[in-house]
């Protein structure tokens, strides 16, 4: 497939407007590819006195800020990982098809029933050889 060119862009930023109790606020995630963006959650909270906008990571070294920032990194390199593999498969990619991978929205997962049967097959003998006894 033929690859086409698109403008990539990942931006974290914390929500003020959605300050908690304990005076944190969101952080979230803005993925803009070709003008069109998407806005996601991390499911991380930070004091807005600890949040660096400029670098889009948290201030400081303490443990708290240390994990904040390892999360964003994380996210960071599943998002480019996503973003080079769905540009390889499809040829193509948008920002909210980017988000939902990135959230696994629209993954086909198994069943309750069809993960318990990858289990049965190596114990299946030892049951049948129970209830006939």
């Amino acid at each position: 497939m033929e690859n086409t060119r698109s403008t990539f862009g990942l931006l974290f930023y914390i929500n003020t407007s959605k300050m908690k109790k304990s005076g944190k606020c969101p952080i979230l995630g803005r993925i803009s590819i070709d003008d069109k963006s998407a806005a996601f959650s991390t499911g991380v909270d930070i004091l807005p006195s600890g949040w660096d906008s400029s670098r889009g990571l948290a201030n400081g070294k303490s443990g708290d800020s240390a994990e904040v920032n390892a999360h964003i990194e994380n996210i960071r390199t599943d998002i480019a990982g996503y973003y080079r593999s769905m540009l390889d498969d499809y040829g193509y990619i948008t920002a909210e098809l980017l988000k939902n991978a990135v959230k696994g929205i629209g993954i086909r997962q198994n069943t309750v029933m069809q993960e318990f049967a990858c289990y049965i097959p190596p114990f299946q003998g030892f049951f049948v050889r129970q209830v006939r006894r």
